[in-house]
């Protein structure tokens, strides 16, 4: 399947028209196609991991953590912000409290992990840091903010929008049809994020 490179889908209300055009419906979805475009979103937040998706992580360690991000999907990376920065390893939240049952202020943190809607730490920290990082953030819903994925690309939204209007209907075909068509575009997206941040100079010995 070739990229939509071309497409006249700048709009919510282009994205609504074009998902019926593209599935041959009418006006008989108009009463569930905003929630079928709400599904398809969420999917595609849940799958892909792109630069604009990302934000930065700055708060201060308050009783041995910190409180989740609005709007949180995944930790990209944490340090402890000092020099030399310290970089986190992720861990489970039960990895943790087994290997550091005592939470208490005992020492500088190494590892991080998700527990609940807040970041704890191994050790425990002995101090008020703070921790950097970066984070994907699932963005707005299209409906009220048309986000950079949706302006740079449409044709994502479309297919997936697509999928889950014929899983609504149970069209088999329909799923068979544009589900590759979906994964196809959802590839190339996460292609590119991924080369432009591999790119670079190529990795060279250097000698102190």
């Amino acid at each position: 399947y070739l990229r939509l490179t071309s497409m006249s889908l700048t709009t919510y209300a282009d994205l609504k028209s074009a998902i019926k055009n593209w599935t041959q419906r009418g006006t008989e979805v108009d009463s569930t196609i905003d929630d079928i475009i709400a599904v398809a979103e969420r999917r595609i937040y849940r799958e892909l991991r792109i630069r604009v998706m990302e934000t930065a992580l700055s708060d201060t360690v308050a009783n041995g953590s910190i409180a989740l991000p609005t709007s949180y999907v995944e930790l990209k990376y944490a340090y402890i912000n000092r020099t030399p920065v310290t970089f986190l390893e992720r861990k489970t939240a039960e990895w943790i409290y087994e290997r550091y049952p005592t939470r208490a202020a005992s020492s500088t943190p190494k590892y991080i992990a998700r527990e609940a809607s807040t970041f704890i730490f191994g050790p425990f920290p002995d101090s008020a840091y703070t921790i950097s990082g970066i984070y994907y953030k699932r963005l707005d819903p299209i409906a009220t903010s048309v986000s950079t994925i949706f302006t740079d690309n449409p044709d994502i939204y479309l297919f997936a929008g697509c999928v889950e209007m014929m899983r609504f209907l149970n069209d088999q075909a329909g799923i068979q049809k544009f589900e590759p068509m979906y994964q196809n575009v959802k590839a190339q997206v996460q292609h590119e994020s991924d080369t432009e941040y591999f790119s670079g100079s190529a990795m060279a010995v250097s000698v102190a």
